[in-house]
């Protein structure tokens, strides 16, 4: 996703057969499901608030499009790491459908179902601490031009 990620184990919950049901960040926290190809299959009403964008427009949309310009090689190979690693976590800046750039806190998880790669995403909020920072590897890049 535009970040570093934490590629640990304990960055994200067991596999769990419900993707709505585990929560990994807290409740509220945003989820998106992907398929292989980084198509959004399924995401919740949080999800659709946080980007600005209907359910039915998110599934119609992939990955790349909430990638901010000139990022999306660094999205493509941090995918593919994703899938051959298995989880990944960290800070990710997200287009919405204004236009505007949302700073995430996110982990995911591949193959949570067959074929549905899951995130859970958590607008940063500087007012409180991120989910526990041992778990990060840094903040990665600035804000995207």
């Amino acid at each position: 996703m535009g970040t570093r990620a934490d590629k640990s184990q304990e960055a994200v919950p067991e596999r769990a057969g419900n993707l709505h049901t585990t929560a990994p960040l807290q409740p509220g926290a945003a989820t998106l499901v992907a398929d292989d190809r980084g198509r959004y299959v399924d995401c919740d009403e949080a999800a659709s608030e946080l980007l600005g964008y209907t359910r039915e427009e998110l599934l119609t949309m992939s990955v790349w499009q909430l990638t901010p310009g000139g990022h999306e090689v660094d999205g493509l190979v941090m995918w593919q790491e994703f899938l051959n690693v298995g989880v990944q976590a960290g800070i990710y800046w997200l287009v919405r459908k204004d236009g505007s750039l949302v700073e995430v806190e996110y982990r995911a998880l591949a193959n949570a179902s067959p074929g549905g790669h899951v995130s859970w995403l958590r607008k940063m909020d500087i007012s409180r601490e991120p989910f526990p920072a041992s778990r990060l590897r840094g903040r990665g890049p600035e804000r995207p031009t």
